[in-house]
């Protein structure tokens, strides 16, 4: 009980660390004083001033740039990171743990560093620093963390569906549009999201890569202003806005996973139903049936392990009474190698 009581406090007070500081400048955000602690009463007129008046037009911009560069550096990062990743679980053991190890220097790695590395890569191919480069620089330590959230979900997949759906006639392109990516698509949107925040929230990489034409991003323009000897309060309503539209993406993404895994199962259960519906027509014409028991009232199948879930194996005879008003037995045999699986259907006629 008290050991209950103090892992709840410690939490509650993690929690209350963490997010003290954001609901402080949530509060003051709707006040008018200058200066952070300073209660003038309740006022909008910081939200106002945001987005009405000319005073703050370098804010503006400066929120303009962030969002645009996070939005590039993240859709094209996430495409690369998603690539990658299905090209590093389709290597070997060995090349995908050297690889994987490659992958994690960035991110171990100091921003300093990433920011003083892609400087002196800039200058020495002389591409003059600005919009671009920042952009360049966002993809490229936003790339990494893609190809973390995107791994995870390869290899929680069925590795056999993209070669049953190569058998079954889709080519190459096919199968990954239709097969791949939807099995992968969570994982990508995680890491969307991820490159999204990291490339707001980065300071470092980009004071390094945003030369001196003027551009600003949130973060080099809060460090401006703190250097001037405050921060401008309409940075309070701004932030509050920015935590509460991620907090609205994060509940938005948030699958409901029982609903989720409940449906899924029943599509599942329907689809392998179907299956089995046209392997019985199929297999009715083929005569893989013995002389002793009429054939249509036997449905003998060859498998690749885990295609079906035995529960449908189970409950398929009720569903086919229910449909033709006939009874049928299930034959299910399964192969690990194709070419088992060939000589055994080529052999033809068998003894259940």
């Amino acid at each position: 009980m008290v050991k209950k009581i103090l892992c709840q406090g410690y939490l509650w007070l993690l929690l209350l660390l963490l997010y003290a500081p954001i609901f402080i400048i949530m509060i003051y955000s709707f006040t008018e004083a200058k200066v952070l602690g300073n209660w003038t009463g309740f006022s909008t007129k910081l939200y106002s001033s945001l987005f009405t008046t000319g005073t703050h037009h370098s804010l503006t911009n400066a929120l303009i740039n962030t969002l645009t560069i996070a939005l590039i550096a993240a859709t094209v990062s996430t495409l690369l990171g998603s690539i990658t990743a299905i090209g590093i679980f389709n290597l070997r053991a060995r090349s995908r743990k050297v690889i994987g190890f490659v992958n994690n220097i960035p991110i171990l790695n100091g921003d300093i560093i990433i920011g003083i590395s892609l400087f002196l890569l800039f200058v020495s191919l002389g591409i003059p620093q600005g919009y671009t480069t920042v952009v360049l620089a966002h993809i490229t330590f936003c790339t990494p963390y893609v190809i973390l959230s995107v791994l995870p979900r390869l290899k929680q997949m069925n590795p056999n569906i993209y070669e049953a759906a190569l058998d079954l006639g889709a080519t190459p392109m096919q199968a990954l549009r239709k097969v791949i990516i939807p099995e992968i698509l969570p994982g990508m949107i995680s890491g969307f999201m991820l490159a999204v925040t990291l490339s707001i929230d980065d300071f470092a990489v980009t004071v390094f890569t945003i030369g001196n034409e003027g551009l600003e991003t949130l973060s080099t323009y809060i460090y401006a202003d703190a250097r001037k000897g405050g921060l401008t309060p309409e940075l309070r309503p701004l932030s509050t806005i920015i935590f509460i539209l991620v907090l609205v993406l994060l509940i938005y993404n948030q699958p409901p996973f029982e609903q989720e895994k409940k449906r899924h199962k029943k599509m599942k259960i329907k689809m392998n139903k179907w299956i089995m519906a046209c392997a019985c027509g199929l297999l009715s014409l083929t005569g893989c049936y013995n002389t002793g028991e009429p054939r249509e009232n036997v449905l003998k199948i060859y498998n690749w392990a885990d295609y079906i879930d035995e529960d449908v194996l189970a409950e398929f005879p009720e569903w086919y009474k229910e449909q033709t008003g006939e009874d049928i037995r299930i034959v299910y045999q399964t192969f690990d190698i194709n070419e088992i699986m060939l000589t055994k259907i080529e052999r033809g006629h068998e003894e259940f």
